[in-house]
C-alpha cells in the first residue's frame, strides 16, 4: 500500500506539475493575446484617427470645391457678359464702319459734284468773258463805224468819238 500511496502522491504531484505547466502556458498565451489585442486596439485607434483626419480633409476639399464651383460660375458669367459686350461692340463698330463708308461715299459724291460745278462755273465764266470781249469789240466796231459817219466838227461828234 505504501507503494500505491507513493504512486498516488507521485501521480498527484505529476498531475499538479502538469496542471501548473498548462496554467502557466495558458497564462502566457492569454498575455500574448492581450498584448496583441492591445496593439490591435492601438492600431485601430490610429486608423480611426487617420479616417477622421481624412474625413476632415475631404470636407475641407469639398468646401473648397464648392467655393471654386461658385467662383467658376461667376467667371463663366463674366466671360459670357464679356462675350456679349464684345459682340455688341462688334455690332456697333460694324455699323460705324458702314456709316463711315456711306459718309465717305457721300463726301466723294459731293466733292465730285463741287468739282463739276466749279468746272461748269469756270466754263461759264470764260464763256461770259468771251461774250463780254465780243460785245466790247462789237461796241468798238460800231463806235468806229459811227465815228466814220459823224461830223467831227461838232461838239457832240467830238465827245462821241473821243477826239
Amino acid at each position: 500500500m505504501m507503494r500505491a500511496v507513493s504512486a498516488l502522491v507521485f501521480f498527484t504531484c505529476s498531475l499538479l506539475v502538469f496542471t501548473a505547466y498548462m496554467a502557466i502556458k495558458q497564462e502566457l498565451v492569454v498575455r500574448t493575446y492581450l498584448a496583441r489585442i492591445s496593439r490591435a486596439k492601438e492600431q485601430v485607434q490610429v486608423k480611426e484617427n487617420e479616417i477622421v483626419s481624412v474625413k476632415v480633409k475631404l470636407q475641407t476639399v469639398n468646401s473648397e470645391i464648392s467655393s471654386l464651383k461658385t467662383g467658376e460660375d461667376d467667371l463663366k458669367k463674366q466671360v459670357e457678359k464679356t462675350k456679349n459686350t464684345m459682340a455688341d461692340a462688334e455690332k456697333i463698330l460694324q455699323s460705324c464702319l458702314t456709316e463711315k463708308e456711306t459718309k465717305e461715299k457721300q463726301k466723294t459724291e459731293v466733292s465730285d459734284l463741287l468739282i463739276k460745278i466749279k468746272e461748269a462755273q469756270e466754263a461759264e465764266r470764260s464763256k461770259a468773258q468771251e461774250e463780254v470781249q465780243n460785245l466790247k469789240q462789237q461796241i468798238l466796231d460800231r463806235d468806229k463805224a459811227v465815228c466814220a459817219f459823224v461830223n467831227l466838227q461838232l461838239e457832240e461828234g467830238k465827245r462821241l468819238c473821243g477826239v
